[in-house]
């Protein structure tokens, strides 16, 4: 059991640690999509 009760949250093939990480991954998915922002590899 995590400190703050947070739950593993599954989203397009990921697991977070929180449903605020998936949250936050989902927006950046929506604003990379809006071609807002951009992603790159390292």
């Amino acid at each position: 059991m995590s400190k703050y009760n947070n739950k593993k949250v599954k989203l397009d093939g990921h697991v977070f640690d929180s449903k605020a990480e998936a949250d936050y991954y989902s927006r950046l998915k929506i604003h990379q999509a809006a071609g807002e922002i951009t992603v790159t590899s390292s």
